[in-house]
């Protein structure tokens, strides 16, 4: 089963975006963001950190 981060990249690349995967260090979500949205579906954190 493809994880939320594919399928939101796959839906973008069929709408006609360029989608580019990097193998970067994930990224975190600043304190201030997270701190002030505490309840962040966990498959939206994973796209964020994706970058």
């Amino acid at each position: 089963m493809e994880n939320f981060v594919t399928r939101v990249c796959t839906a973008l690349h069929q709408q006609g975006w360029t989608v580019l995967r990097q193998d970067a260090a994930p990224y975190q979500l600043p304190q201030s963001v997270s701190g002030r949205y505490h309840n962040l579906p966990a498959e939206w954190v994973e796209f964020l950190r994706k970058r």
